[in-house]
Parts: structure tokens; C-alpha cells; sequence
């Protein structure tokens, strides 16, 4: 029980709250960040989460290959065919929230929108089955559907934007510009007026299905690689460790504008003038892959879809740890004590000192009567040290040894209280005081 609460005193005092999650790598990294999965048998009605979004009342919405599901932080309410006729099939294809609060489902067989509490199916009889990928709102309230062509909803019909011809992969909305991902190029529409950018003659038949836009350049995911292109410009991107050619299956533009890119084994941070591999969370044998959507909450916690794994939610954890790759002597640690700015940490192999984030065992170790620090008090220019075998004493100043006691050698020191001019020493043996250089025993309790 002792060992347990002194932990949790460290745990405490290294309590540092977060603002978020500010970059994936850190949201990836196992020492400081906590990820949850869910999956099947969680309520999840199938593994595969091809869209995300969340609603204003805080609500995560799932579009998987079984149906769409609700998610209040605790339990997911499944709608699918069976319980929502205006869902048209269960296999959802894009989900999106427009200003109006009105969530848009894409299905291979139809499109639905969910608006205060009720569910409406859209009349899509031009809309060939399957084609819907996306959707997005511009800033003048104009909204998009991306299926087999370019449409618009407008006076509570679909109405196609002759613009654009062909199928659209890829609807990306950037102030008031629409990019289109489409067959072998790509297009921006702007107050009515449409360009086309069409890829590279020598390029293989491209498909843009994924878009984002940095500055002046446009980042293009395709069905075969990752491309950008600036000034009419396309060049093809290397993504480290993987296949020229290998699919995007996705990019994800965070609130702090970087861009993340996911395979189907890998996930990727372009920075500028750098593609950057990212350590993906779960186990290292069964790595969580294949992410086909990405969502950053309102707490900016991240949440990734899986075709293959469901979905995991990655937040800041509220603590920060330290463990032997930062250089600590064991694992086990009993007692800390702020010391001139830095953090002194007994363990079950001594003292050492958190410097600027790495840890420095003390010379004075050498001298205790046990490796095993239980306990630790600083009073004045002295600093008491409670081990395993008995009482020590150092220089508070200098950190240097001064003495041990041996008439404690045979107690466990586990708790130093200062009192005055006094030290209250607690110990397996019973309490003891210390005053004047003098340890007497207090009054015990007979049986």
C-alpha cells in the first residue's frame, strides 16, 4: 500500500496538463499519449470506419461498411437499414456537417441527411449507385456533393454543375474555392469560374482522390502515389519506405494546418521540403493500418479510422513519464522532493536527480546503507534520507554525504515529517523522533 501511494505522489508531482494534441508524431508517442480502440465487440457495427464527423452536441458519428453509428463517449447507437428506411444502404461512403448542423451520409445506394433529430432520404435518381465520395460548403453557403458528376444542393434539390465533367473523388474546400480531385486531373471553382488541371501526359490514368492545398501548392493523393503541384507543376513525392506508386488513402490537414498522408501500411507527415514516416499507435507486431479517416474533436483529441482495425481515440495524456530510457535507476520509485528547481527521486536503486529531462544517480549512493530510498525530507541545510536499512544524512547544498545512524540499520524508514527542530522518523519498527542528534522510540502499543 505504501509503495502504491508514494508512486502516486511521483505521478502527481509530474502532473502537467495539456492543450491538446499538437503534432501526430507526439500523438503517436506510447510515453505521453493514451489511445483507446474500439471496435466489434464494443458496439462498433463493423471494423471498417471510412468516415468521421462530429456533430455540435459533441456526438461522434461513424460511417463503417454495416452502417452509420453514434458515439456519446460510453456507448454507440447503430442505425442501419433495418431501423432507418431513409438510409439506403449500410455501407457508408462519406459523412459531412454543414453550417446548419445537418449531417450528410453518403451510401453506395443513396444519400440521407440527419437534421434535428430525423432522418431524410434524398431523391438521387441521376446519381449513379456507388459514386458518392464527398461533400463540402463553401463560405457563401453553397454546398457540393462529389459522386459520378459535380453537384450542387440548392432550393432542397441536387442540381449538376455543368462545369465539371466526369466523376469526382475529391471535393476540398479552401475559403472560396472548391477543388475537385477527378479522372486524370484536377479543378478549381471560383465565383463560377471552373479551371481544369490535367495531370502529366506521361503519367499512368490518375485518379485524384485526395486533396489539400498549403499556400500555393496543391498536395494530390492518387491512385497511384502522392504528387504536388505549384505553378503548373506536377511532381511526384516520395513517401520513405514505401512503393512509388502506392495509393493514398488518405489526407487529413489538422487545425494547426500540417498535413498527415496514410497507405495502406504507413502514415506520413509532410513537412516543408520533408515527407516524414510516423510510428503508427498499437502493438509493433499488429501496428493500427490501413487509416482511412482522420477527425480532431472539439477537446482536439485524434481519432483514426481503420478499413481493418475500427477506430482508435488518441489524447494528451495528463501525465508525463519518466522510466529508465530517461535515465532513472529502476522503475520503482518511492520518494520525491523538489530540489533547487529540479526533482530528487529515491528508488530501489538509490537517489538521482531529474535535470533537463534525463536523470543523474548521485555520488552519495555509495555511502547509504541500502540502495532501497523510501523516503526523503529537506530541512534547512540538511536533506534526511529514509532507506531500507536505516537512517542517512547529506549536505542539502552540495548533495555530498554526511552520516548514517546505525542504530537504525535494522528499520525501514518509510516517512520523515519535520517538526520545529525536530525529525519524526516512521518506520517497520515503529515512530521515532529525532532531536538534538538523539533517535528515541515513542510509546508502543501492547497486545
Amino acid at each position: 500500500m505504501f509503495r502504491y501511494f508514494l508512486a502516486a505522489i511521483l505521478m502527481s508531482m509530474l502532473l502537467t496538463v495539456s492543450t491538446g494534441l499538437k503534432a501526430m508524431p507526439g500523438a503517436l508517442d506510447k510515453a505521453s499519449i493514451l489511445h483507446r480502440g474500439w471496435s466489434v465487440e464494443a458496439g462498433l457495427p463493423q471494423v471498417s470506419v471510412a468516415a468521421m464527423a462530429q456533430d455540435k452536441q459533441g456526438y461522434i458519428w461513424l460511417g463503417t461498411q454495416g452502417g452509420l453509428a453514434r458515439f456519446d463517449g460510453h456507448q454507440f447507437t447503430v442505425f442501419n437499414t433495418a431501423n432507418t428506411p431513409e438510409l439506403q444502404s449500410n455501407l457508408i461512403t462519406a459523412l459531412y456537417l454543414d453550417s446548419e448542423n445537418r449531417l450528410w451520409i453518403g451510401t453506395v445506394n443513396g444519400l440521407s441527411y440527419y437534421h434535428n433529430n430525423e432522418f431524410t432520404a434524398i431523391d438521387i435518381s441521376d446519381i449513379k449507385p456507388g459514386s458518392i465520395t464527398s461533400f463540402a460548403e463553401l463560405t457563401d453557403g453553397r454546398f457540393f456533393i462529389g459522386a459520378n458528376k459535380l453537384y450542387q444542393w440548392q432550393q432542397q434539390q441536387l442540381l449538376p454543375v455543368t462545369e465539371h465533367n466526369g466523376p469526382v473523388f475529391q471535393l476540398k474546400q479552401q475559403d472560396d474555392t472548391l477543388w475537385i480531385g477527378g479522372q486524370h486531373g484536377f479543378a478549381a471553382y471560383q465565383q463560377q469560374q471552373y479551371r481544369w488541371y490535367p495531370a502529366p501526359a506521361a503519367t499512368e490514368e490518375l485518379q485524384v482522390t485526395e486533396l489539400a492545398v498549403r499556400g500555393s501548392v496543391v498536395f494530390l493523393g492518387t491512385n497511384n502515389g502522392l504528387f504536388s503541384w505549384q505553378q503548373g507543376r506536377w511532381q511526384a513525392l516520395e513517401l520513405p519506405g514505401a512503393a512509388p506508386d502506392s495509393r493514398i488513402e488518405l489526407m487529413y490537414q489538422d487545425k494547426q494546418q500540417q498535413l498527415w498522408v496514410s497507405t495502406l501500411n504507413g502514415l506520413y507527415q509532410v513537412l516543408p521540403g520533408q515527407i516524414m514516416q510516423v510510428q503508427q499507435a498499437g502493438a509493433p507486431d499488429k501496428p493500427f493500418r490501413w487509416i482511412e479517416s482522420i477527425l480532431e474533436d472539439q477537446h482536439q483529441n485524434v481519432w483514426l479510422g481503420s478499413r481493418t482495425h475500427g477506430v482508435i481515440r488518441l489524447r494528451n495524456a495528463l501525465t508525463e513519464r519518466y522510466s529508465t530510457e530517461a535515465g532513472i535507476p529502476d522503475p520503482f520509485s518511492w520518494a520525491v522532493l523538489p530540489w533547487q528547481r529540479h526533482l530528487m527521486v529515491g528508488t530501489s536503486q538509490g537517489m538521482a536527480l531529474l535535470r533537463d529531462g534525463e536523470f543523474q544517480p548521485l555520488l552519495a549512493n555509495q555511502q547509504l546503507p541500502s540502495p532501497y530510498v523510501y523516503s526523503l525530507l529537506h530541512q534547512q541545510n540538511d536533506l534526511w534520507v529514509g532507506t531500507r536499512a536505516g537512517l542517512s544524512l547529506l549536505d542539502a547544498e552540495t548533495l555530498a554525504w554526511q552520516k548514517n545512524f546505525p542504530q537504525t540499520a535494522h528499520l525501514l524508514i518509510t516517512t520523515l515529517v519535520a517538526e520545529q527542530q525536530r525529525i519524526w522518523v516512521g518506520s517497520n519498527g515503529g515512530l521515532y523522533v529525532l532531536e538534538n542528534g538523539e533517535l528515541t522510540q515513542q510509546g508502543s502499543r501492547h497486545h
